[in-house]
């Protein structure tokens, strides 16, 4: 796992420190403030990154958006065929209501 700057710096030893030019430790210290700056925003970039994703990714089938706001190409999954044809199929056996003692009388 990488060490975190401050990590880093305590590794040195004072008697190190003491020998370095104080132009030198104002750089590193200007540095250390940018790295940090910049790992922030990197943070705040990812979550946005992952928000972008989200809103890219949304489509009619997975949210409540109308399929007019699907994106262009989008094409949604058809059910597969089952190779049986529409309606009753062969070797079914019906069921039908009984007529009652009025519609017999007509007929």
């Amino acid at each position: 796992m990488e060490k975190t700057v401050p990590e880093l710096i305590a590794a040195i030893s004072p008697s190190d420190w003491a020998q370095v030019p104080q132009s030198i430790l104002e750089l590193i210290y200007e540095l250390v403030r940018r790295t940090d700056k910049l790992e922030e925003e990197m943070a705040q970039l990812r979550t946005e990154n992952e928000l972008l994703k989200e809103q890219v990714a949304r489509t009619s089938a997975n949210s409540s958006q109308p399929p007019s706001k699907n994106p262009q190409g989008f094409k949604p999954n058809r059910k597969e065929s089952t190779g049986k044809k529409r309606g009753g199929q062969l070797g079914h056996i019906g069921s039908q209501r009984k007529l009652s003692s009025q519609a017999k009388l007509i007929t």
